[in-house]
């Protein structure tokens, strides 16, 4: 038996923090056993989605293209970590924006320049 302790904070209304005791399964094959494939297989393919989009959100904040951010997700595995930083040019991110997200983006920079002077 694997039982681990899973907390939630509840912040909504008045704070709450609780914790239960959840078996999980000792491994796939037992949780397979427990739940059920289908469930199992949902649930795994659900969490990966969640982190496919962590990718494509890593993606969009370098300033990458939509064809860079699908190499990095087609090279991407679950459970193994992306290089991080290597090859980022701002330089580049901020030619590829559009007139109107180039101009946020200085009123922004200069709004930071002046809030720190």
């Amino acid at each position: 038996m694997a039982i681990e302790q899973v907390t939630k904070k509840h912040t909504k209304g008045e704070f709450r923090e609780v914790t239960v005791d959840y078996d999980f399964g000792d491994s796939f094959a037992d949780m397979v056993n427990k739940f059920g494939e289908e469930v199992v297989y949902t649930s795994a393919k659900a969490n990966m989605r969640v982190r496919c989009q962590a990718v494509i959100d890593g993606g969009i904040e370098k300033g990458l293209s939509d064809e860079e951010i699908q190499n990095r997700v087609t090279a991407w595995k679950p459970g193994v970590a992306l290089e991080t930083g290597a090859g980022y040019d701002p330089l580049a991110a901020f030619r590829r924006m559009s007139p109107e997200e180039k101009a946020a983006f200085l009123a922004n920079i200069s709004q930071i320049a002046e809030s720190e002077e």
